[in-house]
């Protein structure tokens, strides 16, 4: 059970403040509430323009987009505390790519190892295959 931290003031205490007090208080607290949420906003968008500016100065940071596509025994990759859930299109940077690329190359590895007890007609792989240098090569 949830427990509630905002306790109600009793009747008799909300009655010691006037209607204008009242009103004062109410937007002094949606002020409140709205400059925290400013805040966050910023503090968000700070983060992704710092992205943004490492992927223009590092090559490994470019942002590319890659498909999650693993078999039936995962429904998801987990990068750096980072979900990335089966048939989605995540925007991620190219060192993030390489990665991903590599589990899932991996993965339908060990699927087809195992017998692909998990495969179902409809979901095949895409023909993961990487090369030497880590780079995904498509038939």
């Amino acid at each position: 059970m949830a427990i509630n931290k905002f306790k109600p003031l009793p009747p008799a205490q909300l009655e010691l403040l006037s209607e204008e007090e009242r009103a004062a208080i109410h937007k002094e607290a949606q002020a409140l509430v709205k400059e925290q949420a400013a805040k966050v906003a910023r503090k968000l968008y700070l983060e992704q323009c710092v992205r943004e500016a490492k992927a223009k100065a590092d090559p490994n940071e470019e942002m590319v987009d890659v498909q999650i596509d693993v078999p039936g025994f995962a429904d998801r990759i987990v990068i750096d505390g980072v979900v990335f859930m089966q048939g989605t299109t995540p925007r991620v940077t190219a060192s993030q790519k390489r990665a991903i690329d590599e589990i899932q190359c991996n993965a339908w590895k060990h699927e087809r190892a195992t017998g692909g007890a998990n495969d179902i007609e409809y979901h095949k792989p895409r023909s993961f295959v990487l090369n030497g240098a880590g780079q995904l090569l498509r038939a």
